[in-house]
């Protein structure tokens, strides 16, 4: 992907799809499997993506309301304070069957 402003705008919206799935897909280890083999190396557009990647990828599987709990606390460890976390959790649920291709476009397999 190159960093041309249409690129990096779209880059930016499927990372927030990407990590929208992390958090709000119940029985998602395989998921977040696939997603930290296809995005370790990532280069995330924007540092606080790539700390929410970082954090949900390390923390073992719970459900949605306990991730909601937990993650503003450890994204502020990580120093995100500001962060909108709430918009990984709002409207219905992301489809898991898209995540893995927007993961394969973030990591240029696509």
């Amino acid at each position: 992907m190159d960093d041309s402003p249409g690129e990096l705008h779209s880059r930016v919206e499927i990372e927030r799809r990407v990590l929208r799935v992390l958090c709000q897909v119940i029985g998602g280890d395989s998921l977040r499997n696939r997603a930290r083999k296809l995005l370790t190396d990532y280069r995330w557009s924007d540092a606080a993506h790539q700390a929410v990647f970082e954090t949900i990828v390390r923390l073992p599987q719970m459900s949605r309301p306990a991730l909601r709990d937990q993650l503003p606390a450890l994204l502020t460890r990580r120093g995100f304070p500001d962060f909108d976390f709430e918009a990984l959790f709002a409207g219905p649920e992301p489809s898991a069957s898209d995540a893995e291709e927007w993961m394969r476009r973030l990591a240029g397999e696509a």
